[in-house]
């Protein structure tokens, strides 16, 4: 039987400073990441909930996303489309800083009874700090991810506190955010067979079997895991662990490798004298072999081990095992004073890569919306099927995302103001959806125009304003035309314009007042602009 030695009772006045130094902590880091995360919008999978999650059928919640189930993080955006609506997004971006704060604080508690409470707050601190997991903590899509580390440590806590009940009911929680709950139920059950509390299995076994009835029900047949895949499973894992190790201490995946081998070389030293020691460092290291190996043989092929989405369960995880192996040790102060600056550290360290992911996000969340307001201008000018970004909202097509505005009554685009005060690459992305949806090229009315009116087009791109009642041109070839109207700039590929005679090229109208330019020139045959 693997014990649990009898942790020190940490001093009261301890608890109170420090339980307050915690909250504080936990406060400052949720209020860093809204404001950081400032400016980002719907982005990537979030559109797909937008478009296939409003109804209330079963395969609304119970559909797998990526493998994975989905079922609260299904429930909150529904709730949150029905009293926020598509126009703002803060109100679903405060969700994974709120759950990284709770990860940080549910870190403390598990911790300050094993290693002091003191010692606790340094641990807490790593996990707040851990800034190169910006895609879970600033993307609100992630709330799925996060949800299932926060529930499988609540999980860990109640155990801690003999309620079984509530165990099992965080275990499932956490199964019904992402299939990282599988991981922790695992871990879970490792953790009571250890102890040989086998009486105790059904606190792991309700969720796993849960989990099993989905699977079969909704998921089996659309695994991503192949023979090739699991083959590199075992690469992808070590790398995996890699990345996470170093993303504790707010380095790369280089640093990461050093720092895993001296982790686990402790762990061989400690097995080899006294055996693991503790039926949690059990349950904790099924943990997260089991989430680096299922996720290894499901992603080796196509995601990078180092993707900061799939860094903090093992991160919080190589925190807690660390705590594992400290517990029982009382630690002086210049023991603490090294780990609150290895807190500084870390989080002055993984601060680049986490302004940068916001930086990235919100550039690509202002393109979207600029993009989608041009989109709104010209709505019925759209097939159904046009994308207007392939690269950052691939899921999204015009008639679903104007079948959603209609429905949720708001819209995540640049109003027609705010389109000519958007940044000049946004502007110029809104250029271009005009100039795929809104340009018209049309026989010219009473089909014949004043030859001598007219003069011959070049190569060379001409200039011009296009007034009201559109441009007219004459002859037989084709055009190349480049549209501008709010960016500084013609800097879109021209559009091939054919002209059959007397024709007329303008622009659908709509409810900006700011004019078009376009840059029109011969691509071949002989045009001329009348």
């Amino acid at each position: 039987m693997i014990g649990d030695p009898a942790a020190p009772a940490p001093a009261s006045r301890d608890d109170r400073w420090t339980l307050a130094a915690a909250l504080a902590l936990s406060v400052l880091a949720f209020a860093a990441l809204v404001f950081i995360g400032r400016g980002i919008g719907f982005f990537y999978d979030e559109w797909s909930f937008v478009f296939t999650r409003r109804g209330w059928s079963a395969d609304t919640f119970l559909q797998p996303h990526n493998e994975h189930i989905a079922v609260l993080p299904v429930l909150i955006y529904k709730a949150l489309f029905a009293v926020a609506g598509l126009s703002t997004h803060w109100p679903y971006r405060v969700l994974p800083a709120a759950l990284h704060a709770g990860i940080g604080l549910t870190v403390f508690l598990l911790a300050r009874s094993r290693i002091g409470s003191p010692a606790a707050l340094v641990a807490a601190g790593l996990v707040l700090v851990m800034g190169r997991t910006a895609q879970n903590i600033l993307w609100a899509f992630q709330i799925g991810f996060l949800g299932s580390v926060l529930a499988g440590l609540l999980a860990l806590l109640a155990l801690d506190r003999g309620r079984r009940v509530w165990a099992c009911i965080a275990l499932v929680t956490a199964m019904l955010c992402s299939s990282l709950g599988v991981p922790f139920a695992l871990g879970v059950a490792a953790e009571q067979l250890a102890r040989r509390e086998r009486r105790t299995l059904w606190i792991p076994a309700v969720p796993l079997a849960l989990y099993t009835l989905w699977y079969l029900g909704y998921a089996r047949g659309k695994s991503d895991i192949t023979a090739d895949s699991a083959a590199q499973a075992a690469q992808w894992a070590a790398n995996a662990a890699a990345a996470s190790a170093g993303s504790v201490a707010g380095l790369t995946i280089d640093w990461g490798r050093t720092l895993l081998v001296l982790l686990v070389a402790v762990l061989l030293v400690r097995a080899v004298r006294q055996g693991l020691g503790s039926a949690r460092l059990t349950g904790l290291i099924v943990t997260v072999v089991a989430f680096w190996g299922l996720s290894g043989m499901a992603r080796s092929l196509t995601v990078d081990p180092s993707a900061s989405r799939y860094l903090t369960l093992g991160g919080v995880v190589i925190v807690l095992v660390i705590v594992e192996l400290l517990r029982g040790t009382e630690l002086n102060g210049r023991a603490l004073a090294v780990g609150a600056v290895l807190v500084v550290f870390a989080g002055l360290a993984s601060l680049p890569a986490l302004r940068g992911y916001a930086k990235e996000q919100q550039r690509w969340s202002g393109i979207v919306a600029a993009e989608l307001g041009a989109l709104q201008l010209v709505p019925g000018s759209a097939p159904a099927g046009f994308r207007p970004d392939p690269t950052f909202a691939p899921q999204l097509t015009a008639g679903q995302y104007l079948d959603a505005v209609s429905d949720l009554g708001s819209s995540p685009a640049d109003s027609p103001a705010e389109l000519p005060r958007a940044f000049n690459e946004e502007r110029q992305n809104a250029d271009r959806i005009l100039q795929a949806l809104a340009l018209q090229a049309v026989p010219a009315a009473g089909g014949r125009l004043t030859a001598g009116s007219c003069r011959p087009l070049g190569a060379t791109p001409v200039d011009v304003a296009v007034p009201p009642g559109g441009l007219r041109f004459t002859g037989r070839g084709q055009l190349a035309v480049g549209v501008r109207r709010f960016a500084d700039g013609f800097v879109n590929p021209p559009s091939p314009v054919p002209v059959k005679g007397a024709t007329v090229v303008r622009f659908a109208r709509d409810r900006s007042p700011v004019p078009y330019r376009a840059q029109v020139s011969r691509a071949g045959g002989d045009v001329r602009l009348c």
